[in-house]
């Protein structure tokens, strides 16, 4: 089994790996939908492309056009949840270290946890960037989760 890790544990050598973390849900977005395959539309002549990302492309390779625009009736889409969730620990935070974490639910994963739950989740962890190039928030793409104590309700 995959070492625990709490949130305030986790460092620099954890980023774009998977990890498994342990915390409180304390935030639950709603439901959202995020494009999995963009249609995008050459504005010059018209060519259309398919990519997995939802940035267009440089150059047509027709045309060589710069400018496209989206088609959102023609993209693929799939669920997205985000949650947040915040070390358990009670001692006194040391400054400068994260105390919560956004995670990404897809697929079953959506819709399993309520606000107070304490939780296990296994996934890939990412470090969010700021302008200034420091870390201004972690994201973890959730491959597994759960619940280790359900909230009182």
């Amino acid at each position: 089994m995959a070492e625990i890790l709490r949130i305030r544990e986790i460092r620099a050598e954890h980023f774009n790996k998977r990890i498994t973390v342990e915390g409180k849900v304390s935030k639950i977005e709603e439901i959202k939908l995020e494009i999995t395959i963009a249609t995008f539309e050459c504005k010059s002549c018209g060519a259309k492309y398919r990519v997995s990302t939802p940035k267009p492309p440089s150059e047509c390779v027709r045309c060589k056009g710069k400018s496209f625009e989206l088609l959102p009736n023609e993209c693929e889409y799939r669920d997205l949840q985000q949650i947040k969730i915040r070390d358990t620990h009670r001692a006194k935070m040391p400054q400068g270290f994260f105390k919560t974490i956004t995670v990404n639910l897809r697929g079953d994963l959506i819709g399993k946890v309520q606000k107070g739950d304490d939780v296990i989740i296994s996934g890939t962890l990412k470090p969010l960037i700021s302008k200034t190039g420091l870390v201004k928030e972690l994201l973890l793409e959730a491959e597994t989760l759960e619940i280790k104590k359900r909230r009182r309700k």
